[in-house]
C-alpha cells in the first residue's frame, strides 16, 4: 500500500500535476480508506504520512483536511481510490469556464467533459455534496473545484491518475489552440483594409482662394 502512495505522489510531482505541497491521495481499504496526513508532501512520502480512518467514525485528527470530502465522494461513488491535484493548466482555464469542453478524441471520450465547481469554501461538506459529489457519481471521473484543484477518482491509482492526465493533457491543448487563434486576430491584413478615392483629380488640386477680396 506504502509503495503506490509513494509512486503515485513521485508521478504527480513530475508531471507538474502537483507543487511542493498541497495535494491528497486516498485508497479505500474495506470498512476504512488510508489517507495523506496533513502537511504531507506527496512527492517524498513514508509511512508516518500515511492516517487510516473508519467509516464508522470519520475522523482522524492527523489525516488531511480533504477528508471530509473524501468519505463523502467514497460513500456516493463505487470507486477506490481519490487523487485531489493542483493541475495549473486546468486551474488556470477553469477560472474563466464552467465547463472545459475537451479538443482531442481521447479526452471526450474518457472525460466526456471537466465540469467546473464554484464554492466558496472548498472544505465545505455542504457545498461540496450539492456541487462537486453529484458530478463525480455521474459520468465525469475529474472534475476540477475552481481556485482549489482537481478531483479525479477510479478503481485504481492508475486509473484515477490517467484521467487527471487526460484532464490537463487536454486543457493544455486549449490553451495553445487560444494562443494561436489569439495570433490569427492580431494579424496587420491590409488586403482587407477599405481604400477610398478622392472625387477631386490628383492633377487639379484644390484651389487656392486666399487672394480674393471683399468688395
Amino acid at each position: 500500500m506504502l509503495e503506490e502512495f509513494q509512486s503515485m505522489g513521485k508521478k504527480l510531482f513530475e508531471q507538474g500535476l502537483i507543487g511542493p505541497c498541497g495535494g491528497t491521495l486516498s485508497c479505500r481499504d474495506g470498512d476504512k480508506i488510508i489517507i495523506t496526513k496533513q502537511g504531507a508532501i506527496l512527492s517524498n512520502l513514508n509511512f508516518d504520512d500515511l492516517a487510516e480512518v473508519s467509516f464508522g467514525e470519520g475522523k482522524n485528527p492527523n489525516a488531511s483536511i480533504d477528508l471530509p470530502t473524501h468519505l463523502s465522494i467514497y460513500s456516493a461513488c463505487d470507486i477506490k481510490v481519490i487523487i485531489h491535484a493542483t493541475p495549473i493548466y486546468a486551474m488556470a482555464i477553469a477560472v474563466h469556464e464552467e465547463k472545459i469542453i475537451p479538443l482531442d478524441y481521447y479526452a471526450k471520450q474518457f472525460l466526456k467533459g471537466i465540469p467546473v465547481v464554484r464554492v466558496r469554501d472548498p472544505h465545505s461538506i455542504e457545498e461540496i455534496n450539492r456541487f462537486l459529489v453529484p458530478l463525480l457519481k455521474s459520468c465525469y471521473p475529474c472534475s476540477i473545484v475552481r481556485g482549489y484543484g482537481s478531483f479525479s477518482i477510479g478503481k485504481s491509482f492508475n486509473e484515477a491518475y490517467t484521467y487527471l492526465l487526460l484532464a490537463e493533457r487536454s486543457c493544455k491543448m486549449i490553451n495553445f489552440s487560444k494562443k494561436t487563434d489569439s495570433s490569427y486576430g492580431q494579424r496587420d491584413d491590409k488586403s482587407k483594409q477599405k481604400t477610398y478615392r478622392s472625387a477631386i483629380p490628383p492633377s487639379i488640386g484644390v484651389m487656392d482662394r486666399s487672394y480674393r477680396r471683399k468688395r
